[in-house]
């Protein structure tokens, strides 16, 4: 693509040299450069992309997107104060705006959202939708399954697998979105459908501060959505956001359009009557504990804002298997009940050890650890 068709609409930007050249890639890791490509040189908490300039020229790129001119430099640069703005405005423009071609569906919250996003393809697919996933485990394009490197990853490869997902005739794709990916506006640009809230609790405020920091990151999804969009909310979580779009609520102990009553738990599955407009549907799942009773009803309410009825999405939840790394029970010829659960703030861990309490004959053995660098 042509860098003046690339940029063009594109508000307040500087630019610096010709607008002639032929831009093969957009790219904010120097380490990656293609010749041809467009470098984007965005500063972040610990590193600042104008250092690596020099590397990314030495790599092929033939412009660059920065914050300041740099007079010394010979390939076209793009000037802008808020590089990480224009990053995602460049990305949906380079791949063609794929989001407006897909159903999309954000999930966001501390916890349960991994699994409510395989419940969400699960069903769509289910219903003849073929829907792609970008979330922890992995990124799911069509067939193809790929290891996810962040949950949510950067704007350039969000539009980029939205792109790959629109060519392998997918209709959906679900994406799990946190904080810092909200933060940092790595999920500029995607046009979403519904927006999605599973709960809220103290999580990364290392990098948020405070709760309150945290919450209006996650308020982002939904701030961002039009009047005739969808946001859903979990009515037993206390955290309240604003939003343009049409609202929905899911819950088991405060009135909701959607409850579940009558909640029956045992080691081997869940089951309940979900209820929606007078309705009432028996929903069973072999998924086990309350939260996965939260993860079900999130999931039935993408289904129901999606236009599916209630008997089709409670229909769908039969067939799940479960979700790897999610209370996910290792087979062992000893016959010991042993599960893994990603499980590492304190609700998460709280809700596990609650749920097998609940089941266990014997003593709960616990072994938890810390993730990174944390």
């Amino acid at each position: 693509m042509r860098l003046k068709k690339l940029i063009e609409h594109t508000p307040d930007l500087e630019v610096k040299g010709s607008k002639e050249v032929e831009v093969t890639g957009l790219c904010a890791n120097s380490t990656l450069v293609a010749p041809g490509n467009l470098f984007i040189a965005k500063k972040g908490r610990t590193h600042d992309g104008t250092h690596f300039i020099p590397d990314a020229v030495a790599s092929g790129a033939t412009c660059v997107l920065t914050d300041m001119f740099d007079p010394f430099l010979h390939v076209t640069q793009l000037i802008h104060p808020h590089v990480a703005e224009i990053e995602a405005k460049l990305a949906a423009k380079y791949y063609h705006d794929p989001s407006f071609e897909l159903k999309m569906i954000g999930v966001t919250g501390t916890n349960g959202k991994t699994t409510t996003s395989y419940l969400i393809k699960h069903m769509l697919d289910k219903a003849h939708l073929l829907t792609g996933l970008i979330g922890t485990i992995e990124w799911i394009v069509g067939d193809h399954h790929l290891p996810g490197s962040l949950t949510t990853p950067g704007v350039i490869t969000n539009h980029k697998l939205l792109r790959e997902m629109v060519g392998a005739k997918c209709g959906a794709a679900v994406m799990e979105a946190t904080s810092h990916g909200l933060d940092q506006n790595r999920l500029g640009e995607i046009d979403f459908d519904v927006a999605l809230f599973t709960n809220l609790s103290p999580e990364h405020l290392d990098y948020h501060h405070d709760m309150e920091q945290y919450r209006l990151a996650k308020e982002k999804l939904f701030q961002g959505l039009s009047e005739d969009k969808w946001a859903i909310f979990n009515a037993d979580d206390k955290a309240i956001f604003t939003t343009r779009a049409k609202m929905f609520t899911f819950g088991i102990h405060k009135p909701a359009d959607l409850m579940a009553k009558q909640v029956q738990l045992s080691d081997k599955k869940i089951q309940f009557l979900a209820c929606f407009q007078g309705k009432e549907c028996l929903c069973k799942s072999p998924l086990i504990g309350e939260f996965n009773v939260y993860n079900l009803l999130a999931a039935i309410a993408v289904g129901l804002c999606s236009g599916l009825t209630l008997e089709e999405c409670v229909s769908y939840m039969k067939s799940i298997k479960g979700v790897p790394g999610r209370l996910e029970k290792v087979k062992n010829g000893r016959g010991l009940n042993i599960f893994v659960d990603f499980a590492h703030t304190e609700d998460a861990l709280a809700n596990v050890l609650k749920t097998l309490s609940s089941v266990k004959q014997g003593k709960l053995i616990t072994v938890f650890g810390c993730g990174r660098d944390r």
